[in-house]
């Protein structure tokens, strides 16, 4: 898609969309979707015109990038019969795992006392700024401190003099600033209080004061500069800082930068590859790390920190909790999902497996089976709630039957033969361009070859082989655009004046897409990988992609399963596509608007 910029009064603002016809010839996505900013200070259907240019660009990318079947080539497929049930079997919370954790040992700032202010400014004409830091050790109780000039003059060239006293104009402190101490010198005061005074002026009687508490404890401002001065001190505990530098978890690396606050490190640490989700609790003042699989065999491992940031929020000395695994400690006849099970036994290849509902769990019957000769291997997945019986040998074939307990059919699986999938079959491959995002730039990375693959299983399809971790990012990225694109472009407050006709028409046909593509009227649209609509409920937008959201997105394209779901939902095949649609309807819309924008000097050559 191209879209050239034509005569006044738009020639300065001219659009390079020249964008990939296929990815072989361009080997790049570029950093373009940057520069293409919503003006707040053009008219609506500029705005509007720019938000349906921009989701255009954004979708085509998303296509470009999500590997589609070209050739065919064949190979051999062997999987082993299996059974898995045929839904969520919602065991109650005694069978559900939970993540490993990792939580400061203690307050960030554990000072059971604190003080008002890191920068009192002066209520007359002196210059020089006072800036107060150490810790209050409680001596002058809960009061407000009055620091006042009894010698004043430039710092640095006369000798000053600050005297400090409490509410009952008692005299407290007097601290003495010779013209010869350096500037940034730091004053110690009886109470334990630091007092710095910048370059500048003080005036004789001018006064600041300080509250002072013995009783509320100090709290870290986890939203301000880690290297933060005066009123943007972050309020780190006394005796600890953080400077440029890194950390790992997990193995990957944490940069930090003395300028970032506490909040826009989690922020970090949350975008990358460590697997762990981070958060700050303001209740209790301590970062929690928690891992996003859950699970007692996943760990949260914290290294080589050259920045002091473990440290200063208390992870020194911390102990990773291990998660539970999904293993229920109910027995089956404690499971509502078991009421109809008796005990009794059940048969797996011919072999007799007992089963006694009052003293077995699902995880006992389950390792029973995998233990036995029947050679098959029986296992629960917590994430999915589903029971999973695979035949160990790829030749045989899997025969169950619950005999009078009915555990087969209470786990949503039939009794019967399972046949094995062991036949030559074509299956479709690519060369596909990936691509990695580095600082909010998105470029070229390399190529890889990846196969497509279908069985005849319509319940254990071979899919395409799932894109890395940061290649799912990317796409998230992506249609995290689309998803702002779409929002701005139903966002009166977004657009310059009252939306008219023209921006109307837009809406119509996005929406008008969306509900065909869902062959529903309604309002309101989900799918089970975090691309949800809502023409209603607008609080959050039209396109409802949170972080929540475009993380459930990401990790279903870490699967084959997830990734041909994905493929097959946007983009379908040929038209059929919910991408597919809104990118024809846009389309129409854009020709539409080249000719009612070009009346106004901006001439569109909308052409793909």
């Amino acid at each position: 898609m191209q879209v050239y910029g034509g005569s006044n009064p738009y020639e300065i603002y001219r659009f390079g969309f020249g964008y990939i016809d296929t990815i072989q010839r361009q080997r790049a996505v570029t950093s373009s979707f940057n520069g293409l900013p919503v003006s707040n200070q053009r008219d609506q259907m500029d705005d509007t015109t720019r938000q349906v240019l921009r989701l255009r660009k954004a979708m085509k990318a998303v296509k470009q990038l999500m590997p589609e079947p070209t050739g065919t080539t064949e190979i051999e497929v062997s999987i082993p019969a299996g059974a898995t049930s045929t839904s969520n079997l919602g065991l109650s919370s005694g069978g559900t795992a939970t993540p490993t954790t990792l939580q400061s040992t203690e307050e960030v700032n554990t000072a059971p006392t604190s003080y008002s202010t890191h920068g009192p400014e002066w209520t007359g004409t002196s210059t020089a700024h006072v800036t107060i830091s150490g810790e209050y050790d409680g001596s002058n109780g809960t009061d407000t401190l009055t620091f006042q000039v009894v010698r004043g003059g430039t710092h640095g060239s006369v000798n000053l003099q600050i005297k400090v006293y409490d509410s009952n104009n008692a005299e407290i402190d007097s601290v003495n600033l010779g013209k010869k101490d350096a500037v940034d010198k730091q004053y110690t005061m009886s109470n334990g209080l630091v007092l710095t005074l910048g370059e500048g002026d003080l005036s004789k009687n001018d006064t600041l004061t300080v509250a002072v508490s013995d009783s509320v404890g100090s709290a870290v401002d986890p939203d301000n500069p880690l290297n933060g001065t005066r009123n943007s001190d972050p309020n780190l505990e006394p005796g600890l800082s953080v400077t440029d530098g890194s950390f790992q978890i997990n193995g990957t690396t944490i940069n930090v930068n003395a300028s970032d606050s506490i909040n826009s490190v989690l922020d970090r640490i949350n975008q990358s590859d460590a697997g762990v989700t981070a958060t700050f609790d303001a209740a209790t003042e301590k970062v929690l790390l928690t891992q996003d699989t859950p699970g007692s065999t996943q760990d949260i491992v914290l290294a080589n920190d050259t920045s002091g940031f473990l440290a200063a929020v208390k992870f020194d000395g911390a102990v990773a909790i291990p998660g539970d695994d999904a293993e229920s400690g109910n027995t089956l006849a404690e499971e509502e999902q078991f009421a109809s099970v008796q005990s009794g036994s059940i048969s797996v290849n011919g072999v007799s497996i007992n089963i006694d509902v009052n003293t077995d769990t699902l995880t006992d019957v389950l390792d029973r089976i995998t233990a036995s000769e029947a050679e098959v291997a029986a296992s629960f997945d917590s994430a999915s709630q589903r029971v999973s019986l695979n035949s160990k040998d790829s030749d045989s074939q899997l025969i169950l039957d619950s005999g009078t307990t009915d555990f087969f059919p209470a786990v949503e699986i039939s009794d019967g033969t399972y046949d094995p999938v062991n036949e030559s079959i074509e299956v479709q491959t690519e060369g596909v361009d990936v691509v990695n995002e580095s600082d909010l730039a998105i470029e070229y990375a390399e190529i890889y070859n990846t196969e497509l693959a279908s069985t005849v299983r319509a319940d254990q399809d071979v899919a395409a082989t799932p894109v890395t971790p940061a290649d799912a990012k990317m796409l998230g990225k992506l249609v995290n655009i689309i998803a702002n694109s779409m929002n701005a472009l139903f966002d009166n407050s977004a657009i310059t004046s009252s939306p008219g006709p023209e921006t109307e028409a837009v809406r119509n046909e996005v929406r008008r897409a969306v509900t065909s593509w869902f062959d529903s009227e309604g309002p309101q649209f989900d799918t089970d990988f975090g691309i949800n609509f809502d023409f209603e409920k607008t609080d959050k937008g039209v396109f409802n992609f949170s972080q929540a959201n475009q993380r459930q997105f990401e990790t279903a394209l870490t699967t084959p399963e997830g990734q041909a779901s994905i493929r097959n939902t946007l983009f379908g095949t040929e038209s059929n596509g919910l991408f597919n649609q809104l990118h024809a309807s846009l389309t129409t819309a854009a020709s539409d608007l080249e000719s009612e924008v070009g009346a106004t000097g901006l001439f569109l050559d909308i052409s793909i």
